[in-house]
C-alpha cells in the first residue's frame, strides 16, 4: 500500500480492506496466491486496476492509485513508496526448489540459508 495510506500506520489487519479500498490485482484470471488468499476467505476485492507485472503493481501502489496483496517471495520490501503489512490471519505457503545434484556455490548458500529460516 501506498506509505500515507490511512492503513498504513497498523501493523497488521484482515484483508477485509480489499472489499472497499481500490483493488490492484497482480495476474487477473492466474492461480496466483493473493487471490487464492482472498477466494479461501471468501474477500471480493474491490479492483480498479490489473496488471500482469508484480513491479507495475508496486508503481501503481506507490502512486496512491490502490493497494494490493503479493507474497513475500515476490515481494519488493526496499520500493520507494510503498509500505508492507502482514495480514491476519497470516497464510504460509509452501515453496520447493530443483537444482541439479552438483550444487554451485551460490545454490549452497541458499540451501543453507534456507535451512536456517524454516
Amino acid at each position: 500500500m501506498p506509505e500515507g495510506h490511512k492503513l498504513a500506520k497498523r501493523k497488521t489487519f484482515s484483508a477485509k480492506f480489499a472489499e472497499t479500498e481500490a483493488y490492484i490485482v497482480t495476474c487477473p484470471g492466474l492461480d496466483i496466491d493473493g487471490t487464492r488468499y482472498l477466494d479461501k476467505h471468501g474477500i471480493k476485492p474491490n479492483v480498479q486496476f490489473s496488471t500482469m507485472d508484480i513491479q507495475a503493481t508496486y508503481a501503481m501502489a506507490a502512486a496512491g492509485m490502490g493497494v494490493s496483496i503479493t507474497n513475500q517471495i515476490n515481494s519488493l520490501p526496499d520500493y520507494e513508496g510503498v509500505c508492507h503489512r502482514k495480514l491476519v490471519p497470516a497464510e504460509l505457503i509452501e515453496i520447493g526448489l530443483a537444482g541439479r545434484r552438483v550444487c554451485h556455490r551460490w545454490q549452497e548458500n541458499f540451501w543453507n540459508l534456507s535451512e536456517q529460516k524454516v
